[in-house]
């Protein structure tokens, strides 16, 4: 999940949201009202601003009307979905844009529910998925890449979207619980919370959490994946993409090495390998 715009909505979150075990103990209800209120708000930047160069619109989702950029033009029919990570916006995968458009795309990003220049509020990753869905039909992209949360949204979203030749997942996050029991270890609190956090969830979106890991979604054998993970990952272990890589026999994982979590959308060489991957008729 990526942060306003580049630090890690997770720990950001829990620095601003602090309780202590005496809270926890005197009034539980309330901790827990305050962690779900925490955990489900993406971190925003002060000064949120628009992607550079890219011709905005607005996008009509299940989720609300959500802002988003196109670059480029369709020269060859294709399309390349751009989709943010946690605290992020369309500005987290802007680099990726121009040379995708260089290459005679229409690509499209668009800020998540919540997220960038839409109303902050509360979210979670099944309106992200239906965002996400919503762009898929809109645009019918022959390659969608997705980083850490919303590369996530992404893979749930293909069940029920349309065709999609090629996908790239950066650092994706596999389990949805996981999140929960690492924000309460960060933020102090005992996993009877973070429990209750994922029964919350479910209660909300009227999905168990632990239905909505990756590794139960398998994508289309027809769809070529690649998932790209820094080993040395400390936002999303590189234990989610190993985890993928066991449930999903044909996606092909990549190590890349030094780069981070939230470098990778970013650095100059996952630009240019995904930007040949897009081209190639078979992977790289």
């Amino acid at each position: 999940m990526t942060a306003s715009p580049e630090v890690d909505p997770k720990n950001s979150t829990t620095v601003r949201f602090s309780l202590t075990g005496l809270a926890e103990w005197l009034a539980p209800r309330f901790v827990l009202d305050r962690a779900f209120e925490a955990w489900c708000t993406p971190p925003r930047p002060k000064k949120p601003r628009p992607p550079r160069e890219g011709r905005p619109f607005e996008l009509d989702t299940p989720v609300g009307t959500l802002k988003a950029w196109e670059w480029g033009m369709r020269d060859d029919g294709e399309t390349v979905l751009l989709v943010h990570g946690w605290g992020g916006s369309a500005v987290s995968m802007e680099k990726l844009a121009r040379p995708l458009a260089e290459g005679g795309r229409q690509v499209v990003a668009m800020d998540l529910p919540a997220h960038g220049l839409n109303p902050s509020g509360q979210t979670n990753l099944l309106e992200l998925t239906r965002a996400v869905e919503a762009a898929l039909w809109r645009f019918r992209p022959t390659a969608v890449i997705g980083h850490s949360f919303g590369a996530s949204a992404t893979a749930l979203a293909l069940e029920r979207g349309p065709k999609v030749e090629k996908v790239a997942l950066l650092a994706p996050g596999e389990d949805i619980g996981w999140f929960a029991h690492a924000f309460a270890v960060r933020a102090g609190l005992s996993q009877g919370i973070a429990l209750g956090l994922l029964t919350r969830i479910e209660q909300r979106v009227g999905i168990s959490p632990d239905r909505l890991s990756l590794r139960h979604h398998v994508p289309p054998a027809s769809t070529e994946v690649l998932v790209l993970h820094d080993p040395a990952d400390l936002d999303v272990p590189v234990s989610h993409a190993q985890k993928l890589a066991e449930a999903w026999p044909a996606a092909r994982v990549v190590a890349i090495d030094g780069v981070g979590h939230h470098g990778l959308p970013r650095h100059a060489a996952v630009i240019g390998r995904l930007t040949d991957w897009v081209s190639a008729k078979k992977a790289p």
